[in-house]
């Protein structure tokens, strides 16, 4: 079985992640974007400044149905109705999270969880 990140000696540090060290630069760069900044953005975005915005002119519910409904059409891919359903779930989890801590952090660290697992289960 391969190491999941060997060191071989030479004159320049070569790691491996079952492949070349080009694979591993791009693992972590996918994994900063996908499961790091992309959350704080989209966090941003759909819960302080919309579901905030609407819950000043609509019953915090409503608010949360319509911005989780805007999250997952927002989220449709080549998976289609799937994928957008399971983002208006997971817009809808975070979105609650948000009213009922008030805190943005929250549903930062949920979506970063959230989108780290999905990358980690589609790379093994």
């Amino acid at each position: 079985m391969k190491a999941l990140f060997r060191y071989e000696r030479s004159s320049a540090f070569t790691y491996e992640f079952g492949g070349s060290s080009a694979e591993l630069m791009g693992r972590i760069w996918t994994f900063t974007i996908v499961a790091l900044l992309t959350p704080i953005v989209e966090e941003l975005l759909f819960r302080r400044i919309m579901l905030r915005g609407l819950m000043e002119r609509m019953k915090p519910v409503q608010a949360l149905l319509l911005t989780s409904i805007v999250f997952g059409v927002g989220h449709i891919s080549a998976h289609g109705a799937l994928n957008a359903a399971v983002a208006f779930f997971t817009g809808y989890v975070m979105g609650w999270a948000y009213i009922r801590t008030g805190r943005i952090n929250t549903s930062i660290s949920l979506h970063m969880t959230i989108n780290a697992c999905a990358l980690l289960e589609a790379w093994f």
